[in-house]
């Protein structure tokens, strides 16, 4: 895309607009965001790390998905303008792509943004795109869950955006113990030290920098050869005080903790972790995993799904003599 496609991208009010008018003809989706703001939250501390749990058991459609290949072949695939529900209503959102209000939603503003075309979940191409976003939804947090890593449609590109500020990573990352890896411009690559699961920070001033050091050191991550890509998540907002851009990339090596297929139901716990959860917001579809689930249940949820903070560093050791 051209810097002209992205300024042509919708801006927050265009979003505004575009969530009003869905919600005043589409009865069922704006009864779950009405449902949203009286839904069970509450907080835990892991580490240093402040973590908050949702019960929301309108999301038992994604994190029960079956993503298998076999699974998602038979399928139709529910991205696609054909399969969609005639009440969707989407907005054009740059070349090839669509915004789409979720109806299953997270955040009390929840967005999709859809490719056009039915192909595969893959980032490289358009680390660019997600950054732009983010600087053109300047209310939301826009994010991206690799095909292995808690998306639920992995054949079908797709990012998602929801309101700014309620993942506890966006705000806590500034208290926590950083560790600087590299620089690219006006961009430095952090990582944080004191959370459970691995996690890199990219700050900049410029999107082109971030842009750089970003798309350097996912090419540098561990490749998945099922996925065509490294495992990861990725978060990324615009900062109003200084204009700047914050990116949260979180390394993974599962799509789902051992605790997902438990054979024991007391130690069987549902939840598949995305961006958000990595993000520090757990996402609990079922009443029993949100009144049970301990500091050490999510610790180990953690250490299943995430790289391993060293193996993080090895996979990047090149990047400071790559200025």
């Amino acid at each position: 895309m051209t810097s002209e496609a992205f300024s042509s991208l919708p801006s927050q009010a265009d979003a505004d607009r575009l969530f009003e008018e869905q919600l005043a003809v589409w009865p069922e989706t704006r009864q779950r965001y009405e449902e949203l703001a009286h839904i069970r939250t509450h907080d835990i501390r892991l580490e240093k790390t402040d973590f908050r749990l949702q019960f929301n058991p309108a999301r038992i459609r994604s994190t029960g998905a079956k993503v298998d290949e076999h699974s998602i072949a038979r399928r139709p695939c529910f991205l696609c303008s054909s399969n969609r529900p005639a009440k969707q209503l989407a907005l054009p959102c740059g070349p090839g792509f669509e915004l789409l209000v979720n109806p299953f939603p997270i955040f009390p503003r929840h967005y999709t943004i859809v490719a056009r075309r039915h192909m595969p979940q893959r980032i490289a191409p358009y680390v660019e795109l997600l950054l732009a976003l983010a600087e053109r939804l300047t209310h939301c947090t826009v994010f991206y869950n690799g095909p292995a890593s808690g998306a639920s449609a992995p054949d079908h590109l797709h990012f998602q955006a929801g309101t700014k500020g309620l993942m506890p990573v966006e705000e806590g990352w500034k208290h926590s113990e950083n560790q600087l890896l590299a620089t690219r411009g006006t961009a430095s690559l952090l990582l944080l030290n004191d959370r459970p699961c691995t996690t890199l920070v990219v700050r900049c001033s410029q999107r082109d920098d971030a842009c750089t050091l970003l798309s350097d050191t996912i090419a540098r991550l561990p490749l998945s050869p099922s996925d065509g890509e490294p495992r990861l998540n990725l978060l990324a907002r615009s900062e109003p005080a200084d204009g700047g851009l914050t990116v949260f990339l979180f390394p993974r090596t599962r799509h789902r903790p051992t605790c997902y297929t438990a054979p024991e139901e007391e130690h069987r716990i549902l939840v598949s972790p995305g961006a958000a959860d990595m993000g520090g917001l757990l996402i609990l579809p079922r009443e029993e995993d949100y009144l049970k689930l301990t500091l050490a249940d999510a610790e180990r949820i953690f250490a299943d799904v995430s790289l391993p903070r060293q193996a993080c560093l090895d996979s990047l050791s090149g990047l400071l003599s790559h200025p």
